[in-house]
């Protein structure tokens, strides 16, 4: 039985190692292949790929062994991120998805200093709050993962939504209407701590945002069934009591609010021409695109059951179906609120939104189109800005645009989330996962996931049990890495760093590496490597073609150079041009190599064979070389082998390709694969042989 394990985007690679070990003292040896490691016992006429066990082919009994293969896959976004496992006909049996901590973004706020506090989705169920400083200033970049996040199962966060920052209290609040609640934590806060205090008696009801008014110490809520829940003395109190009062927005005495998300309190700069206000978004039906409302509340400090509206905006002219969130900008001229309003994909300005009264489907003053527009912020001040957060359908659309007061796109600033795409995975022998990734700002990190390959339910693998990331790390763009016991590390090969890193195998956090291979006898990128325990060597493939070879490889760990370079060639000249995948195996002493030429082209690629591998040096004619029209090779970006075939990811053709007999083969071939299957984007693979 042979099993295909798929990763959406960018690589990861993950299967059942039962009964493997990743560097066994009796000739196993652990191969990482553009992204993975395959274990397992070597036998005479096995390979690195792992074989029987100590009954050669068969096993112990002489039963036919099993191989897993785990094929990653690299389509465009991250969206589609994911392991699929599959037999070796393409039909898929399991999924499992949510790569990276961060789904989408939810809502903003801006705090005095202008940092900006982002609420968003989190993989598992779970939700967030990262803070990311100086977004008030920001023109371009990216928002990522922010300086600092409040997450994790202390939080109790669920699905939070609308943020209120209270300086005045030291406050953040944060309205979860996944659990129901309104969670109040430090400004300060970060990581995973409990909140200060939690207003969880909200009548039953679930709150979308919250409105706070300092002076006076009140808080209101906006409830998604239609109503403002007001909180007295919150200082004092906390909510304990739950609401002090509760109003809902009528008119000529029938209740007209169905689902409340956005509210602002506006205090009057001049009771005598105009009261204290409230103004308020309902969405109606979410699935409608035209009952959305606008609501201001006059004297709000003393509104209690039927509450007439001062002003109500609706109606076709309106153009209002999902108004989510609302911002106001007082000035001289007035309070003029923006609606983000998501079912149309627009944002709307309605001018001096307090002076207006009574019942009016009146249009926007002005408005632009935007995407999904989420949940907005006010930049103040001579230079004002509005900032809106937007949440399409998937992450990769997810961002904030900075737009002017007039309504026009000043910057978009994007890059949300703290994972980018998925590069590559190792396996242990008890099935965890070791896999590398891309991060927003040119890092990247190292991910471990507990039990992923063993796994027999798809999993959200979101964030996984813990990382290896940040600037101690030196990670830039991590591609292969494989775990070794005998090595005590989980090596990594850094193509943008020209690095070989290797971290302990029970890291975490931003950690500095055991060691770090930085000279690779050139200026070099590497893009994968294959380490033999029992002879303690460790060859890496170059992207200029080359292969390295470290003798004695635990002895000195990043400390000398390559005992020897190999250049593989054809009747004397350098045939290789950019190597990506290696695999060394042990009991033929023959050393595998893919090569992909130029990444544009979808023709140029190679595979190559070197015999006697442990002891070659220099420019080594190949022992076989297959490269040609009929291969279909283009950009064979990794290799596995298996029960004596080798297995071929074919990235630019979306192409899974098995090439038999690979220690037999010799000579210049253009022969086509024994066996081939359509995969979109495929990234790497690893077979396990069980």
């Amino acid at each position: 039985m042979t099993r295909v394990l798929g990763l959406g985007c960018a690589g990861l690679v993950a299967g059942l190692a039962m009964g493997c070990s990743d560097d066994a003292a009796d000739g196993t040896t652990t191969t990482t292949s553009g992204s993975t490691t395959s274990t397992g016992a070597t036998t005479s006429g096995a390979d690195g790929g792992g074989g029987g066990g100590d009954g050669g082919m068969g096993g112990s009994g002489g039963s036919v062994p099993e191989a897993s293969l785990f094929v990653t896959q690299n389509p465009v976004g991250r969206d589609l991120d994911g392991v699929v496992v599959s037999d070796d006909t393409g039909t898929a049996s399991l999924t499992h998805t949510g790569l990276g901590v961060i789904t989408s973004i939810e809502s903003i706020a801006l705090a005095s200093n202008g940092d900006g506090f982002v609420s968003y989705d989190a993989a598992g169920d779970s939700g967030g709050v990262m803070v990311v400083p100086g977004l008030a200033n920001q023109t371009s970049g990216i928002l990522g993962e922010g300086a600092r996040r409040i997450a994790g199962p202390t939080t109790g966060l669920v699905a939070p939504k609308g943020l209120e920052i209270v300086e005045s209290l030291d406050l953040l609040l944060v309205a979860d209407a996944g659990a129901s609640d309104i969670k109040a934590f430090a400004l300060d806060a970060e990581g995973d701590v409990a909140p200060e205090f939690v207003i969880s008696e909200l009548g039953g009801q679930a709150a979308w945002d919250s409105a706070f008014d300092a002076q006076n110490d009140r808080l209101y809520v906006a409830a998604t069934n239609g109503d403002v829940l007001v909180f007295d003395g919150l200082s004092i109190n906390q909510g304990v009591n739950g609401p002090t009062r509760t109003f809902s927005p009528a008119d000529g005495g029938s209740k007209v609010s169905v689902n409340l998300h956005g509210i602002k309190y506006v205090a009057s700069l001049n009771l005598l021409l105009r009261p204290n206000q409230l103004v308020l978004s309902d969405v109606g039906d979410p699935a409608s695109g035209s009952d959305g409302q606008l609501f201001t509340i006059a004297d709000p400090a003393t509104a209690s059951g039927l509450e007439q509206v001062r002003a109500r905006i609706a109606g076709p002219a309106s153009a209002l179906g999902n108004p989510v969130d609302i911002v106001l900008d007082s000035n001289a001229l007035g309070d003029d609120v923006y609606v983000a309003e998501k079912s149309n994909d627009k944002v709307f300005r309605f001018d001096d939104i307090t002076a207006a009264t009574g019942t009016a489907d009146s249009a926007a003053d002005a408005g632009m189109d935007l995407v999904k527009g989420e949940s907005l912020a006010l930049i103040g001040g001579l230079n004002g800005r509005i900032l809106v957060a937007q949440n399409p359908d998937g992450r990769d659309g997810d961002g904030v645009a900075r737009l002017l007061p007039a309504l026009t796109v000043e910057a978009t600033i994007g890059e949300i989330g703290d994972i980018l795409s998925i590069q590559s995975t190792t396996l242990t022998a008890d099935g965890d996962a070791w896999i590398t990734y891309d991060r927003p700002g040119g890092q990247g990190g190292l991910m471990f996931v507990a039990e992923l390959a063993t796994s027999t339910d798809p999993l959200v693998i979101g964030g996984g049990t813990r990382r290896i990331q940040g600037p101690n790390t030196g990670l830039l763009t991590p591609k292969a890495a494989f775990a070794s016991e005998a090595l005590g590390a989980v090596i990594v090969a850094d193509p943008g760093a020209e690095r070989i890193f290797g971290f302990a195998l029970d890291a975490d956090g931003d950690t500095a590496p055991l060691w770090v291979v930085g000279d690779l006898g050139g200026d070099r990128g590497v893009w994968d490597a294959s380490y033999d325990a029992d002879s303690d060597r460790l060859f890496v493939a170059a992207t200029d073609g080359v292969v390295l070879v470290y003798d004695a490889f635990s002895v000195n760990p990043g400390t000398v150079g390559p005992t020897r370079t190999i250049t593989p060639a054809v009747a004397g000249e350098k045939a290789s041009i950019n190597l990506h995948g290696i695999i060394y195996i042990a009991e033929e002493d023959l050393l595998v190599l893919s090569d992909v030429g130029d990444p544009a082209i979808s023709t140029d690629g190679q595979l190559f064979t070197i015999a006697t591998a442990s002891e070659a040096d220099g420019t080594v004619d190949v022992r076989w070389r297959l490269a040609g029209e009929t291969t279909k090779l283009g950009n064979p970006v990794d290799i596995e082998a298996g029960l004596g075939d080798l297995y071929v990811v074919e990235k630019a053709n979306d192409l899974l390709l098995v090439f038999k007999d690979i220690a037999g083969r010799t000579g210049d071939e253009d022969v086509a694969a024994a066996l081939e299957a359509t995969t979109t984007k495929p990234e790497s693979i690893a077979i396990v042989v069980e």
